[in-house]
């Protein structure tokens, strides 16, 4: 069985199906991700049809990388197939060019590897901040969480039966552990120094 190496175990699940060709995982990845190619297509001077042409261009694309040995995915699996199915779409609409001359209003054609990087860039980044959130203390962990959701202190605050100034200035002192775990890293170095 080929190495794959994923961000999510749901995704190395997904991918560990579409190798062994199980129809549960591949309806899986329908399901996931069919739906988002289908608007992008519609919005895109395409048609279902073509979504799911694109959409079963990419699975086979995929499966044959997963053939050619290890795999490694540093951003989710949805969003490395909408990457791909995105840049299928547009090759196919530059082949159009002859005909129409034109790309849909605000297209440009898009290199695939520069924007795959930045993805995975970022979702090394994400992967990074969430392995020190996981660190901090069940409190703080809380407290941010309800932040990063948008709650208001005056609501984390009654939640956790403490005054507004003590909520900010834990939020404070976490978001400030938070930030120093992450910078103290090594792998944050060498994200900065590839920058």
């Amino acid at each position: 069985m080929a190495s794959i190496t994923t961000v999510s175990p749901a995704d190395e699940a997904m991918l560990r199906g579409l190798i062994a060709s199980d129809a549960t995982a591949i309806r899986a990845l329908y399901d996931a991700v069919l739906p988002s190619i289908i608007t992008y297509t519609r919005n895109n001077n395409g048609s279902e049809a073509d979504a799911r042409d694109v959409f079963q261009d990419a699975l086979m694309a995929l499966y044959k990388r997963l053939g050619d040995g290890p795999f490694t995915l540093t951003c989710t699996l949805k969003s490395y197939l909408r990457v791909v199915c995105r840049n299928l779409w547009l090759k196919r609409l530059r082949k159009g060019e002859r005909v129409s001359g034109v790309l849909p209003e605000g297209q440009s054609p898009v290199d695939i590897d520069s924007l795959m990087d930045a993805r995975m860039e970022a979702s090394e980044r994400e992967a990074l901040l969430w392995r020190h959130f996981d660190k901090l203390t069940d409190g703080c962990r809380d407290i941010l969480r309800q932040f990063f959701a948008g709650t208001p202190m005056l609501e984390i605050a009654e939640r956790a039966g403490s005054s507004v100034g003590y909520v900010k200035k834990r939020k404070h002192q976490c978001k400030e552990k938070l930030v120093a775990a992450v910078r103290a890293d090594v792998r944050f170095a060498e994200m900065k120094a590839a920058q």
